[in-house]
């Protein structure tokens, strides 16, 4: 029922149309004054009424039903208004727009005011959503992805809805995260990974309630200079969203809709088909057999037996277990929205709905949104007003119990299965029914040798059910008033509601729930968060001597409450409810709240548009704090220099338009992640001798405190011919006081304890170059690129530890907080085909430092595991290519991601070393032509043998990540005007839009090169293409 609230919307929204009189028509274009461009979008609006309409992408209009002599309201976002008057006797009119010192693609919306880019003394971009807005996508961070140096976006899955992770400048913090924060509309809002707490993977992103097209703009701050206005939260940046608003005119209906379908963007872990894994296998076993000892006639008699038992064709012919398995997924977005007002009262309304199928059957993603933004003035007062309300669903095919470890079940059969075994056992129907099986229901047992099985990944995919529903809530609303000249009064108040529930269930009679009977897990979650602010701002100008002013006292309540409730053992897979299970297990639930109390306040100051200087200053109160530490003072400074407005440059004004020097520092931080971090705590539920109990669970730290961020910035900004615009930052970023689980004696009774001991840096460069290389009435290109580069260095541990090593990576003082730590793989020993390793002994001084290392050549079991420093996690370079044509009416677009320097290790190419060829298992692509087969040979590949399990922890299962990502592209076509008159159609158009095109990697890296450091068994990210239709009455 809820489809159809698009037509209920369309139908309210034409009912909203007034008629008008006939009468004359009036026609017209509307040009840039600054090289007579034609401006498309522009509105155009008969003072008094009404009565308008939009310039198309010539900057032509026409307005029906005009009487007689007319003032005309002109107004583009980046241009001054300008009201024109128009006698009775004219029909076609010119009207120049001059350039606004706010041009939408220089405005900096800090959340605390907004900025040209000429006067913004801090680090940001802006990204018109705008020039995305075709790109299929269900959240939002998909769409920053090669807009702003410096901020890097790695998908952990690519499954509908997903999380992704991104990081501005870095990595900043250990344990309490280092994603920004976001704040829309002014509001900072519920952000982060939902959907998770109960499975070890995967999760939602909560960005994805919200319709990433009824953004207007994201603005992206990546220094202090603005982001202290954020204090105890804005170490990692800050992201900030401005939705979209009504414009003065009459209703404007606008109707989007997108179809599309999606599979996977690389070719994903390629694996052996029969014939070649029926080989290697066979190769494998000749060759254990022959190192064994064995004459040549014995080694072919085992390979041959081998390959027959566990590697021939089946009787249903070779199995494509990632065909079987995966599909081709489907897309499809619909939106609606009208806008319009009068010039006292503005509005703008929208409804979507949203429909993503996964590439397996148990990924999906349905969303419903609907938003509604109203703008009023009534003498001195302005109110605002802004609601969401957003319903969606996301199912994966993440693991449905406690009982299972690998992130996708479904990815996880596709890399595993074997050719040589077939789907089906006794399904009913099926021509894959074996003949000598009785029919029946489908086994959860696929055999591949006879008396032999394993997990039947189609039965099991059919017999597990997970997903998470999210229902939100965002209200905003402000009043201001003008108490006199410059001075206003504000007050908002917000409130951000999301309630989220999971459903786990796997079935008694699959794999997953066969030895517990059956599980099911209910998860259920309440987040608030209520917002007040009251605000006092002054700008005013004495001579040339500007200033801006504003102090704002804050309360942010976040009450939160949660419940977790399970059960095994049912009697039935059809009786899906907690109270059929005969073991209840795992149930809990938890209710907390925390408060924040700041003060804030920043003064900006510029002398004659040449000199610029910003302070800004809060002070954050938090519960999650000790009375003595629970204060802490965030602060910045900045100043910029327009050296393009002093005298000596107007020879030159034409072509340096904008040269402009910046730099700033300031502190900023983060807060605890828990609720009572610093308190001695002691939880309830324990059972000794069949009486409830207690025990201590959290160490007492009433200094715990803030994480502290000294971030300083300089950057350069050049402009020339108002054509090319050239930005370039330099910057250095300390954490300090960084949240770590110390170790502590275990006579204590614990193992660690939360302290503040931690350090580490990040500092690097920026550039960012864009130009309008053509500008004529009929065609435009605008070609950009960003480039990043960000060194990580952990400068401190706990103070006792100078490392902390895990199973692939050590984080270690002095290196990137995620360093690779394995044996280093050498060459291949052309004597026996074996893998050889550099043995990485120490070499010690007499004080016992270590000097260096030998390099000799030895066993994998001889090698020591060393630091590799020259294979780092994190990429040395990060980048985008953008560009936008546009001909006539149509419209093409693309944007290239890329990196470099980078790797990543992948757990099945581990598991499937060179001496563990897994007979009941399927290698991934393996270059047999490179293989070692006879003494003497000079290979690259080590010989395969079916025993063994040595080579995991080493080098040989890195892949370098380099890669370049056609990360999006459109093409469009705008319907001339004349045609869609006609029809009563003001614009029309037509495009098509793929997101993940084309992926140029290295052969080696069978993973996603986006996912961070260690491939996963999740799906990897997907490449969609949607066609979709555009227009507006």
């Amino acid at each position: 029922m809820k489809k159809y609230l698009l037509f209920l919307f369309l139908i309210f929204s034409i009912g909203l149309l007034d008629a008008s009189a006939q009468s004359r028509t009036l026609s017209g274009k509307v040009i840039a004054q600054d090289g007579k461009r034609p401006i498309a979008g522009a509105t155009v609006i008969v003072v008094g009424s009404n009565n308008g309409a939009i310039t198309d992408n010539r900057g032509v209009f026409e307005i029906f039903n005009v009487d007689g002599a007319v003032k005309l309201d002109v107004s583009f976002i980046g241009f001054e208004t300008t009201i024109i008057d128009v006698p009775a006797s004219k029909t076609n009119v010119v009207i120049e727009l001059g350039a606004s010192a706010l041009a939408m693609e220089d405005v900096i919306v800090t959340g605390y005011g907004n900025y040209s880019k000429k006067s913004f003394t801090g680090a940001a971009a802006n990204i018109d959503m705008g020039e995305v807005a075709d790109m299929p996508a269900i959240s939002l961070e998909s769409k920053l992805a090669g807009s702003v140096p410096g901020v890097t976006i790695n998908t952990g899955q690519g499954g509908p809805g997903s999380v992704a992770t991104i990081k501005i400048r870095g990595k900043g913090s250990i344990n309490a995260g280092s994603s920004p924060l976001y704040v829309i509309d002014g509001i900072p809002m519920i952000s982060g990974d939902y959907g998770s707490t109960n499975n070890g993977g995967g999760g939602s992103s909560v960005l994805a309630t919200l319709n990433p097209n009824d953004i207007a703009s994201t603005t992206v701050i990546k220094d202090a200079a603005a982001a202290s206005l954020y204090g105890s939260r804005a170490a990692n940046g800050v992201i900030v969203i401005t939705t979209k608003q009504g414009k003065s005119g009459k209703a404007k209906i606008n109707l989007k809709a997108d179809w599309g379908f999606s599979d996977m963007a690389i070719d994903y872990r390629p694996q052996l088909n029969g014939p070649q894994r029926a080989q290697l296998l066979y190769q494998g076993e000749y060759n254990k057999n022959i190192a064994n000892g064995k004459d040549e006639a014995y080694s072919v008699g085992k390979a041959e037996k081998l390959k027959n038992t566990y590697a021939a064709e089946p009787w249903s012919g070779w199995s494509d277990w990632k065909n079987l398995l995966f599909r081709q997924g489907f897309y499809q977005n619909y939106e609606a929205s009208i806008s319009g007002g009068s010039e006292k009262t503005r509005y703008y309304s929208s409804v979507s709905y949203t429909n993503q199928e996964g590439l397996t059957e148990n990924q999906g993603y349905e969303r419903y949104t609907g938003r509604l933004n109203l703008n009023s003035k009534k003498g001195r007062f302005t109110f605002n007003a802004n609601a969401l309300f957003s319903i969606s669903e996301q199912k994966t095919d993440l693991t449905a119990t406690k009982l299972y470890y690998y992130g996708s079940p479904i990815v996880h059969y596709a890399t595993y299965s074997s050719p040589s075994q077939y789907p089906y056992l006794n399904l009913e129907n099926k021509t894959l029914n074996h003949p000598d099986e009785p029919k029946g229901n489908l086994s959860k047992y696929s055999r591949w040798f006879p008396g032999g099985g394993n997990t039947n990944p189609i039965e099991s995919r059919n017999l597990r059910d997970y997903r998470t529903s999210f229902n939100r809530t965002m209200l905003n609303g402000s009043v201001a008033f003008n108490i006199l000249k410059g001075l206003d009064l504000k007050e908002v108040f917000a409130i951000d509601v999301l309630n989220e529930r999971s459903y786990s269930w796997a079935s008694p009679t699959g794999e997953e729930g066969d030895t517990i009977n059956g599980s099911l897990y209910r998860y259920s979650s309440l987040n608030k968060q209520i917002t007040s602010q009251t605000q006092l701002s002054y700008r005013n100008s004495f001579g040339n001597h500007n200033f801006d002013a504003l102090v704002s006292y804050e309360i942010e309540d976040n009450p939160y409450e949660q419940i977790v409730a399970g059960g095994e053992n049912y009697p039935s897979a059809d009786l899906r409810e907690i109270k059929n299970a005969a073991k209840t297990e795992g149930s809990w639930s938890t209710k907390n709240n925390d408060r924040m109390v700041s003060y804030v306040g920043k003064l900006d100051y510029n002398y004659g548009g040449r000199y610029y200087a910003g302070l800004s200053y809060r002070m954050d109160g938090s519960s999650r704090l000790a009375p003595d530490t629970r204060w802490g003072s965030f602060w910045s400074a900045s100043g910029s220099w327009v050296a393009s407005n002093e005298k000596f440059m107007d020879p030159i004004a034409d072509v340096i338009t904008l040269a402009k020097v910046r730099a700033s520092y300031g502190v900023n931080g983060t807060r605890p992640w828990g609720y009572n971090g610093y308190m001695g705590l002691y939880t309830y539920g324990y059972k000794y001798a069949g009486d409830s109990g207690m025990s201590l669970s959290q160490v007492e730290n009433s200094g715990l405190t803030w994480e502290k961020n000294y971030a300083s910035n300089i950057g350069l900004d050049i402009s020339l011919w108002n054509r090319l615009n050239v930005t370039l930052d330099l910057y250095n970023r300390d954490t300090k006081d960084l949240l770590i689980d110390k170790k502590v004696s275990n006579t204590s009774g614990f193992s660690t304890v939360l302290v503040n001991q931690g350090e580490m840096n990040n500092k690097g460069i920026e550039l960012s170059v864009n130009g309008d290389i053509i500008s004529t009435d009929e065609l435009t290109w605008n070609l950009g690129f960003i480039l990043a580069h960000n060194k990580n260095t952990l400068e401190k541990l706990d103070g006792v530890q100078n490392e902390i090593p895990s199973y692939f990576y050590t984080r270690r003082v002095g290196q990137p907080y995620y360093s690779f730590y394995m044996k280093e793989f050498a060459d291949i020993n052309p004597d026996d085909g074996e893998a050889r390793y550099y043995s990485n002994e120490p070499i010690k001084d007499e004080k016992g430092k270590i000097t260096g290392y030998e390099r000799d050549l030895v066993d994998y079991d001889k090698a020591e595991q060393i630091l590799l420093d020259d294979k780092p996690v994190d990429p040395k370079i990060t980048g985008a290519i953008n560009s936008v044509f546009a001909f006539k009416g149509i419209d093409f677009g693309f944007t290239f991601t890329f990196q470099a320097g980078a790797y990543v290790v992948d757990g099945s190419r581990q598991q499937f070393a060179p001496k563990n060829l897994y007979k009941f298992a399927v290698p991934i692509y393996y270059d047999y032509d490179k293989m070692w087969k006879n003494p003497g040979d000079v290979a690259e590949k080590a010989f395969f043998r079916t025993q063994g399990n040595d080579d995991e922890q080493s080098s040989l299962h890195l892949m370098n990540s380099d890669h370049i990502r056609l990360k999006n592209i459109t093409l469009g076509y705008t319907l001339p005007k004349a045609w869609t008159n006609k029809i009563s159609i003001e614009r029309l158009r037509v495009y098509a839009s793929a997101s993940n095109l084309l992926t140029f990697k290295h052969k080696e890296c069978v993973v996603d090169p986006e996912m961070y450091y260690m491939g996963t068994y999740e799906t990897p990210s997907l490449r969609t293409v949607t066609f979709g239709l555009d227009f507006t009455f």
